[in-house]
């Protein structure tokens, strides 16, 4: 048994027993109890509050815990969703345009048009963004081996083409007006049905 010789020997104690049980057992208490027995109700009470705060402790815990999984999902699904957002812009900054393409294989529009032994204006609506898709396979393979291009590159010049259409018929203001149309429609308009019908094979 300790000696008590005032009320800041109380409080040494006291602390101590604080630093030393983080989370008092009734062993804990019963040992400083008989080592301070003129403080053994204030042990009590001290081991009461820290077993009752640590249980709070546990409690905010618990119950934080789910909300920062939540919020952590939540960033999660943002950040999924600007990657998301953003692709597109990636994928049009990478992709090329029919002029590209063309420069890419060192040809032009006459030379494949003349190659796949199509009218030029036919080309010339496809990559001025007037021809809708899907482009009839008729043309695309033979178009696609003229210029060693693949399906992918293929259509994402024609979905750039049609995002900036041009050489339309003027207004009366002078503006200009692009409508595209299917490439059935251009195809019947500049063939007679005979010959339409050879590149609408498989269209």
């Amino acid at each position: 048994m300790t000696e008590l010789r005032n009320d800041a020997d109380r409080d040494d104690i006291l602390f101590a027993f604080h630093r030393a049980c983080a989370r008092p057992s009734a062993q804990d208490v019963i040992e400083w109890s008989e080592r301070f027995p003129k403080l053994a109700e204030d042990i009590v009470a001290h081991a009461a509050m820290i077993r009752e705060l640590c249980a709070r402790a546990t409690e905010e815990y618990e119950e934080v815990d789910p909300i920062l999984i939540a919020r952590g999902r939540s960033y999660a699904l943002s950040a999924l969703y600007n990657a998301q957002a953003q692709a597109p812009d990636l994928e049009t900054k990478s992709a090329q345009t029919f002029e590209e393409l063309f420069d890419t294989a060192s040809t032009t529009l006459p030379e494949v048009a003349t190659k796949i032994g199509i009218k030029r204006v036919i080309l010339a609506h496809m990559i001025g963004g007037r021809m809708l898709a899907p482009v009839g396979e008729s043309l695309l393979l033979p178009f696609l081996h003229a210029v060693n291009a693949t399906r992918e590159q293929f259509n994402a010049a024609l979905q750039l083409a049609l995002a900036s259409p041009r050489m339309g018929m003027a207004k009366a203001n002078g503006e200009a007006t692009v409508t595209p149309r299917s490439y059935e429609d251009i195809i019947r308009s500049h063939y007679p049905p005979e010959e339409a019908a050879k590149w609408l094979d498989g269209a």
